[in-house]
This record gives structure tokens, C-alpha cells and sequence, in this order.
């Protein structure tokens, strides 16, 4: 295996079964596959969601390397939450 850096190719992925039937990949943003950036979706109520909700979505964040004849694969999870609607004056 090489040791540094290494060009990985990113998806996202369903976290679960209840990510999956929500749909939460086509809804919570997309991740660039070259360089991983992920950028969520537009904020506020959905009209195209089930329950008009929020684009909030729980992901798998998939990286692939292809290292001679082996694919090597980590995984994450990445929460895409609501935000954050108020400002108070302390925190």
C-alpha cells in the first residue's frame, strides 16, 4: 500500500434503511466524486420531500482508491442537519 496522499474517488450513500426510503441522497446536497467537497442542499421545507421536511439527510460518505489491482474503500457518516433559523443574543 502507498503511504501519502492519494486521488480518492467520494459518493454518499444511505446510511440506513429509513436514509434509503427517505430518499436523503437525492435530497440533502452532492458531493464532488474527484475531490470529496460535499455541498448541501438549499435550506427551508421541501415541497418535493415527504412531509414538505427540511433537505436533512443521514449519509455514508463512501472514499475508493484504486491501489494496483485492489480497490480500497473507507467509510463515514455524515449528518446533514436543519439550520440554524435564529441568532440569540448569548450564547
Amino acid at each position: 500500500m502507498r503511504i501519502g496522499v492519494v486521488a480518492a474517488e467520494w459518493a454518499v450513500a444511505p446510511w440506513d434503511e429509513k436514509a434509503a426510503s427517505d430518499n436523503d441522497v437525492k435530497f440533502a446536497g452532492v458531493m464532488d466524486k474527484d475531490s470529496g467537497v460535499f455541498t448541501p442542499a438549499a435550506a427551508g421545507p421541501n415541497p418535493a420531500r415527504k412531509y414538505q421536511t427540511n433537505n436533512a439527510g443521514n449519509l455514508k460518505v463512501v472514499a475508493s482508491v484504486q491501489d494496483g489491482e485492489r480497490t480500497l474503500q473507507g467509510e463515514g457518516r455524515l449528518l446533514v442537519t436543519v439550520q440554524r433559523w435564529n441568532n440569540p443574543p448569548i450564547r
